[in-house]
């Protein structure tokens, strides 16, 4: 058992997969989520049961349109009881490893509902179940111990149970391994980077940031390293000059070895690579990519490598790109590109000029312009759609598709 204490390991679903996996014990994160197919009404209830559950232990929510860690959803064709009758929910993780999906069944009317009765304990259960806990007893064929006595298998300690009674809230037990999985309830922070050495063919990270570690005198042959969700990081001893990329994705390293073979080292979901060298960005589709456009947008220059270091790490840390934007905009570097207090006409008439490098076409001229002046999007809009247009993303083409060098701040 994971610690001695039954009230703990009988609800430890490590090592099975959860949002818990590969996350240092005691370690409080941020948890994003989303809905597809739920009310406003729905919506709120399980904000508000998140929001209870922050209260306890140390995770954190927050809301987000796309791209969420836990998405909530209806599914109607989820797995059924040891009766063949129809669950009422259940946890999924997601095939491509970006996250968990708390299942409710739309069929079953109380989980219509889940501001209080049946349906909330469901979410609750479900949510549970992703953040790492697993059921008490067996259940099913899928259960596995150890377990509770029967006695202390209820409700009123573990949301995780089937008998003795109902609930819609965590239970003692429940919290004692929460707490155990991520520590108590505490203000949100940004998580450390989870270190993680690479000694096996295959290495997966967390679903949190992620710094692997590889010595290539320990390994053999070729390793493939997954980083799963989170911005991940790779660190190897080896020079940049010593490898090169095969294919145009970005996710194959390959290397000489003493003996004068080959290996490789594959990336799934690794956004950032160190050499004893230098460091890039191989997100040329998010974080590292967007930094550098921008960058090159609103000063008309290829960015200084410590610079976009410094706002690689801003968007890293949660900042906007149009936040960033806004900031740019500002500096004297830019006015003295567009001017000090430049009408709207010559301030889109500088993007075009500055960002693609051409005279502007007048429907395009004339529709930004409008833009303006109605009011309908901000100077920050305009400079972040000139710089992720996909006029401005082929032009790049050339400067990143090799990996975006940076000094990390």
């Amino acid at each position: 058992m994971a610690t001695g204490d039954i009230r703990i390991d009988s609800l430890l679903a490590l090592p099975r997969n959860s949002l818990a996996t590969n996350l240092p014990l005691g370690r409080a994160i941020e948890i994003t989520y989303s809905f597809s197919g739920y009310s406003t009404a729905q919506v709120s209830a399980v904000t508000s049961m998140l929001a209870e559950v922050s209260t306890l232990v140390g995770v954190n929510f927050r809301q987000v349109d796309n791209g969420a860690l836990l998405v909530y959803g209806y599914k109607s064709d989820g797995p059924t009881l040891a009766d063949g009758s129809p669950g009422s929910g259940s946890m999924q993780l997601k095939t491509d490893g970006t996250g968990a999906i708390a299942w409710l069944n739309p069929k079953v009317a109380e989980m219509q509902n889940l501001d209080s009765g049946y349906g909330r304990q469901v979410a609750l259960h479900e949510t549970a179940h992703a953040l790492g806990l697993k059921h008490p007893g067996e259940y099913s064929g899928n259960d596995s111990g150890p377990y509770l006595p029967d006695e202390l298998a209820t409700a009123n300690h573990t949301i995780m149970a089937y008998n003795g009674g109902s609930t819609e809230h965590l239970g003692d037990f429940d919290i004692l391994a929460l707490q155990y999985l991520y520590g108590a309830a505490g203000p949100a922070t940004q998580a450390p980077l989870t270190l993680i050495s690479v000694d096996a063919a295959s290495t997966s990270g967390s679903y949190f940031n992620d710094l692997f570690t590889l010595d290539i005198s320990n390994i053999t042959s070729s390793v493939r390293v997954t980083g799963l969700t989170g911005i991940d990081q790779l660190q190897v001893n080896l020079a940049s000059s010593e490898t090169f990329f095969q294919g145009k994705e970005l996710d194959q390293v390959i290397y000489k070895k003493a003996d004068g073979t080959y290996a490789g080292i594959f990336l799934d979901s690794v956004e950032r690579i160190q050499f004893t060298d230098r460091t890039l960005g191989l997100d040329i589709d998010g974080n590292a990519g967007q930094a550098y456009r921008l960058y090159k947008a609103a000063f008309d220059r290829v960015p200084d490598k410590g610079g976009l270091g410094y706002w690689i790490g801003e968007l890293d840390g949660g900042a906007t790109l149009l936040e960033i934007a806004a900031k740019f905009i500002t500096s004297a570097e830019s006015i003295k590109i567009n001017g000090a207090n430049p009408t709207n006409l010559a301030f889109a008439k500088s993007m075009y000029q500055h960002v693609l490098g051409r005279a502007p076409d007048q429907g395009g001229l004339a529709w930004w312009v409008d833009q303006l002046d109605s009011n309908t999007r901000t100077r920050s809009d305009v400079l972040v759609g000139f710089s992720e247009s996909s006029e401005n993303q082929i032009a790049l083409t050339g400067q990143t598709q090799s990996g975006i060098e940076f000094l990390p701040a």
